[in-house]
C-alpha cells in the first residue's frame, strides 16, 4: 500500500508541467522560462491539473476563458508571476487618436470602440456631471454636499431640486435632456434614469417611474445627481463620450493636451471568467480597470492580488443595467468553497464583491472607496453581496469608505452551515444611502449566525444589526443569533440593533452614539427570550427612541449608562481613542460579570468583565494582518551594518498599501551604483529616487510622494547585478 501511495504521488509531481508567459513571448514558443509564450490564453488551453502558468512582469490586455477546467485540492492549478515580479492584468487601452480643441481646455477626439471609464495614466477622471466632485477628497462620497437635493414636490417619475450651498439646478441654465439621473429616492436603493424631459431654468425634470414599492416618499431625504451629458463637462479632470458619434471629450488639470498613450480608456469588465471550474488559483496578479468572475465552480482562490478600479458602470454609454463587479457565483445548495485572501479591492462605482454557494469565505482583504453611486447593480444596497451564501465566512477585512446602505450583508440560513463574521474592522461606512448597516445579518441568516470581534466606528448608519420578525418561535425565523465581544463607537445611529427572538448578546463595549448604544427592540411582543449579558453601554434600550423602554427577556450583569445618572463608558476604559479598550483600573466593569459558556473562558482574576475587553486579558485587534508589521526599522536608520547581505535584493515597500509616505528597503552585497526609481503602469517615470554609488549593506529610503494621484506604481531597482521591481500601492 505504502509502495501504491508513492507512486501515485510520483506520477503526480511528474505529470505537472510549468507554463510561462512573458509579454516579449510568442505562442508559437514551447512555453518555457526561455521560450516563454505571449498569452496566458494560450497556457490556459494546455494547462492540467497541478500545472502551474508563470507570468513575467509587464501589463497584459486579456479576457482570458477558462472552463471545464479542474484541479485537486493537492494538486491546484496556479496562475501567478514570476520570483516578484509585476504583473497588471489591464482592462484599458491607449486612446491614441489625435486630439483637438474643442472649446477652451476641453479636446475632443474620435475613437472606434466604446469606452465607459477614463484614465489619465492611473488617475481615475470624473465623469461630466453635476453637482462637480472628485476622487482625490473623497467629494464623490458625500451626497449631502456634492449631491442635488430633492424637493416637497418629487413624485415617482418626477425630480425637483430644492437649491443648497449655492448648488441650483434651474441656475445652470442648461437643457440636459437626455443627461444620466442617478436617483437615491428610495431610502436604500438607487436608480439610473435618462433625463426625459427638462429646459433651461427649470428647477425639475422628468424621468422614467421607478418600481413602485422601492419609491419613499420622504423627500428631505431625496439626493440625486446627473452625469453624462457634454455641457456638464465644467471643470478639470472631466471627460464625457458620445458613443452615438465615437467623440471623446476631456479637460486635463492646467488644460494641458492629450498625448501619446497617457489616456487610457476601460474597454473590458473582466480580464479572466472561469467556468465549471475546480480548484484554482489566481495568486500574486495586478488587475487594473478589469476584474474576475467565476461560475458554477468551487475552489477557486483569488489571493495576495491588488485590483484598483475593478469595476464600473456603463452609464456613459446610456445603460442602467448592473455593474459587472467581482464575482463568484453558484447556486445556494451547491457547497462551493471558494475564496478571497489577502487582496485589496479599492475604487469601485458598484459593489465591491458578489458572492454566492455554500461555505465560501472572505478573509483578510482591505476593501475601501467602494460604490460612491449606488446604482447600476440590481441588489444595490450592499457593498459587498452574499446573499444566497450559507456557511459564509467573513473574517479580517479591512473595509472602509463605501457608499452602500448596508456594507456586509450576510447570506441566507442552511442548516449546519452559519454565517461567521469576526476580528473585522469597519470605518466611515454606508456614505450614500439611508438605512441599513456595517454588518447586517437578514432575517434570513441568523439562526447559529456569529458576529464577534469587530470593531465598527465613525459611520453614518447601524455598526451591527440583526433583521427579523417576532412571530415565530425558538428554532424559527430571524432567531438564535450570537453577537459578542465587540466595540462600536462614534456612529450617527445605533451600535447594535438586535431584532427577532432567541438571540444572545454577551461582552459589547458601545459608546458615543446618536440614540441609545444597544437596542435589544421589545416593542410589539419580540425579544421575549433574548439573552442579554455583560455589555456596557452609554444607553442600552428596548427602543430606538425611548431610553426608558424595557430591555426583554434576560438581561444582567450590564453596565448601562443610563441607569447610572448619564455616565460616560470612556471614562471606564483605559484610552479609547487610541483604540485601548481594556477597562482602567479601578473600573466598575472589571470582576462585574457572569461566566458564559463558550465565551467567557480563560478569565485570569477568577470574575468575567463586562464589556468587549478583560482586564490583563488578550489585546485581540482586528482587521487585516499583511500591512501590519511588529519590526519595523526607524526611518532615519539608513543602514544596518550588523549583518551584510549576500544577494542584491530589493524588498517590498512598507507600509503598502500607503497613503504618505513609504519605507523602500533593499540590499547590496558590494559597493556599487545604482538607480532607484519609481515608473507607472505603463512604465513611464515618475521619480527617480537615487542615482549613485552606496554600501554594501541594508538600506532604506523612505519615499514622500508629492504631485502624485493615487494609483499602483513600480519600484525600480537596477545596477550592475540585474533590475528589480515591486508593485506598491498609493492612495490619497
Amino acid at each position: 500500500m505504502i509502495l501504491y501511495l508513492v507512486l501515485i504521488i510520483s506520477v503526480s509531481l511528474l505529470s505537472a508541467t510549468d507554463y510561462y508567459v512573458s509579454p516579449n513571448g510568442s505562442d508559437d514558443n514551447s512555453g518555457t522560462i526561455e521560450t516563454p509564450f505571449q498569452t496566458i490564453q494560450h497556457a490556459a488551453d494546455l494547462m492540467q491539473s497541478g500545472d502551474n502558468c508563470y507570468l513575467r512582469g509587464g501589463a497584459y490586455h486579456e479576457e482570458i476563458q477558462i472552463n471545464n477546467l479542474h484541479g485537486t485540492s493537492s494538486d491546484p492549478i496556479t496562475f501567478t508571476n514570476y520570483q516578484d515580479e509585476p504583473v497588471i492584468l489591464d482592462g484599458t487601452i491607449p486612446i491614441t487618436s489625435a486630439w483637438t480643441v474643442h472649446d477652451g481646455n476641453i479636446y475632443k477626439t474620435t475613437i472606434d470602440f466604446d469606452i465607459w471609464q477614463l484614465f489619465e495614466e492611473n488617475r481615475m477622471l470624473i465623469s461630466a456631471r453635476w453637482p462637480n466632485a472628485n476622487l482625490e477628497d473623497n467629494s464623490l462620497w458625500n451626497d449631502e454636499e456634492f449631491w442635488g437635493h430633492g424637493g416637497p414636490l418629487d413624485q415617482n417619475g418626477l425630480q425637483y431640486d430644492e437649491p443648497h450651498d449655492g448648488l441650483s439646478l434651474a441656475a445652470l441654465n442648461m437643457d440636459l435632456t437626455g443627461a444620466m439621473a442617478v436617483l437615491n429616492v428610495g431610502n436604500w436603493k438607487s436608480w439610473t434614469r435618462v433625463v426625459q424631459n427638462h429646459a433651461v431654468g427649470q428647477d425639475y425634470f422628468n424621468y422614467e417611474s421607478v418600481e413602485s414599492n422601492g419609491y419613499k416618499d420622504n423627500w428631505p431625504k431625496h439626493r440625486y445627481m446627473l452625469e453624462c451629458h457634454l455641457d456638464l463637462l465644467d471643470q478639470p479632470n472631466e471627460w464625457f463620450y458620445d458613443p452615438a458619434t465615437g467623440e471623446l471629450y476631456v479637460w486635463l488639470e492646467g488644460g494641458v493636451t492629450p498625448s501619446g498613450g497617457d489616456i487610457r480608456g476601460k474597454v473590458q469588465s473582466y480580464a479572466m471568467q472561469i467556468v465549471n471550474s475546480s480548484h484554482v488559483i489566481v495568486d500574486n496578479l495586478g488587475f487594473f480597470g478589469t476584474t474576475l468572475k467565476a461560475e458554477s465552480s468551487h475552489n477557486i482562490t483569488l489571493q495576495n492580488s491588488q485590483l484598483l478600479y475593478p469595476s464600473y458602470s456603463r452609464r456613459m454609454l446610456g445603460e442602467s443595467d448592473d455593474t459587472d463587479i467581482t464575482a463568484f457565483i453558484n447556486s445556494a445548495s451547491e457547497i462551493a468553497g471558494n475564496r478571497i485572501t489577502r487582496c485589496e479591492i479599492a475604487y469601485t462605482d458598484g459593489p465591491a464583491i458578489q458572492m454566492k454557494g455554500t461555505d465560501n469565505i472572505i478573509e483578510d482583504n482591505l476593501i475601501h472607496h467602494i460604490d460612491y453611486s449606488c446604482s447600476n447593480y440590481s441588489n444595490n444596497s450592499f457593498s459587498i453581496h452574499t446573499i444566497s451564501a450559507p456557511g459564509m465566512t467573513f473574517r479580517r477585512n479591512t473595509v472602509h469608505t463605501t457608499g452602500n446602505a448596508s456594507t456586509y450583508r450576510s447570506g441566507s440560513y442552511s442548516e449546519g452551515h452559519p454565517i461567521l463574521v469576526e476580528l473585522n474592522h469597519f470605518y466611515n461606512c454606508g456614505l450614500m444611502q439611508s438605512d441599513g448597516a456595517n454588518i447586517q445579518i437578514g432575517a434570513n441568516s441568523r439562526n447559529g449566525s456569529v458576529v464577534r470581534y469587530n470593531w465598527l466606528h465613525d459611520t453614518q448608519k447601524y455598526c451591527i444589526r440583526f433583521d427579523g420578525k417576532f412571530e415565530h418561535g425558538e428554532g424559527g425565523y430571524s432567531t438564535n443569533g450570537l453577537i459578542h465581544h465587540n466595540v462600536t463607537w462614534n456612529t450617527t445611529n445605533l451600535g447594535l440593533r438586535i431584532k427577532g427572538d432567541y438571540h444572545q448578546t454577551y461582552n459589547n463595549s458601545c459608546f458615543s452614539s446618536s440614540y441609545p448604544d444597544i437596542v435589544i427592540r421589545g416593542i410589539g411582543g419580540g425579544m421575549q427570550h433574548a439573552n442579554t449579558r455583560n455589555n456596557a453601554a452609554i444607553c442600552i434600550s428596548g427602543a430606538k427612541f425611548d431610553e426608558d423602554e424595557p430591555i426583554p427577556g434576560i438581561y444582567e450583569y450590564n453596565w448601562n449608562g443610563c441607569d447610572s445618572g448619564g455616565l460616560e463608558l470612556q471614562d471606564q476604559l483605559t484610552d479609547p481613542e487610541n483604540f485601548d479598550f481594556f477597562p482602567q483600573t479601578g473600573s466598575d466593569l472589571i470582576n462585574a460579570g457572569v461566566f458564559i459558556d463558550g465565551i467567557t473562558e480563560g478569565i485570569i482574576d477568577g470574575t468575567p468583565d463586562i464589556g468587549a475587553y478583560e482586564h490583563g486579558g488578550e489585546n485581540w485587534v482586528p482587521g487585516v494582518t499583511w500591512d501590519v508589521s511588529s519590526d519595523s526599522v526607524d526611518v532615519d536608520e539608513q543602514r544596518n551594518s550588523e549583518t551584510l547581505p549576500k544577494a542584491f535584493h530589493l524588498q517590498q515597500n512598507y507600509p503598502n498599501p500607503f497613503n504618505s509616505r513609504t519605507q523602500i528597503r533593499f540590499n547590496l552585497n558590494h559597493r556599487q551604483k545604482i538607480r532607484l526609481s519609481v515608473h507607472s503602469i505603463t512604465g513611464k517615470l515618475i521619480n527617480t529616487i537615487l542615482n549613485k554609488s552606496m554600501d554594501d549593506g541594508h538600506h532604506i529610503i523612505e519615499w514622500n510622494p508629492v504631485e502624485i494621484s493615487t494609483g499602483i506604481y513600480f519600484i525600480r531597482l537596477e545596477s550592475e547585478n540585474g533590475v528589480q521591481m515591486k508593485k506598491c500601492l498609493l492612495l490619497k
